[in-house]
């Protein structure tokens, strides 16, 4: 059986790039195809969306920092409140926390501040007694992230990822 012969690098390379011309040649008479429509109609443009592909894991690292980033927006303006009223009991709702909040810092969170439990994308502040604050953050890919304090205690940062596996945000159940 005769031997193939070795191709050198520089025909390799531009064996490659012939084809990824001729992949892009396919795509481009495809969508050429579907524009120009069939040819019984009347010669009309039809709408083809060509979407880029999304790297969603991408996305849910940056639902995930959003989640974080407003939850510090709204445990340090809860912890301003404290600081200025001496108890937590008046630091729950976003009109007792909006004198306190630093959105230039920690981006818009008051408007995602609600009672009761949290659902993606917002965050709750709830109030044991004067001296034990829990704010609760639930990210677009479900993942919790939580402030505790309990006077005189320090704060406890935990989170739980039952959605996207998030190992930058959520490590051994402590958040960065």
């Amino acid at each position: 059986m005769p031997s193939r012969p070795r191709l050198s690098r520089r025909s390799r390379i531009a064996l490659r790039w012939s084809v990824a011309l001729l992949v892009l040649l396919a795509i481009g008479a495809t969508v050429g195809l579907a524009l120009r429509g069939d040819d019984d109609e009347p010669s009309q443009a039809r709408e083809v969306t060509l979407t880029p592909a999304v790297d969603q894991s991408a996305a849910n690292r940056a639902a995930d920092l959003e989640a974080r980033n407003l939850l510090r927006g709204a445990f340090t303006a809860a912890e301003t409140c404290f600081a200025a009223t001496g108890t937590y009991a008046r630091c729950r709702s976003r009109e007792q926390l909006t004198p306190f909040a630093s959105e230039a810092q920690y981006g818009p969170f008051l408007a995602r501040v609600v009672t009761g439990e949290p659902r993606p994308a917002e965050i709750a502040v709830t109030v044991g007694t004067r001296r034990e604050l829990r704010v609760i953050s639930v990210s677009r890919t479900r993942n919790r992230f939580a402030y505790v304090r309990r006077l005189p205690g320090a704060p406890v940062q935990s989170c739980r990822t039952p959605g996207f596996r998030n190992p930058e945000a959520c490590d051994g159940g402590r958040w960065r």
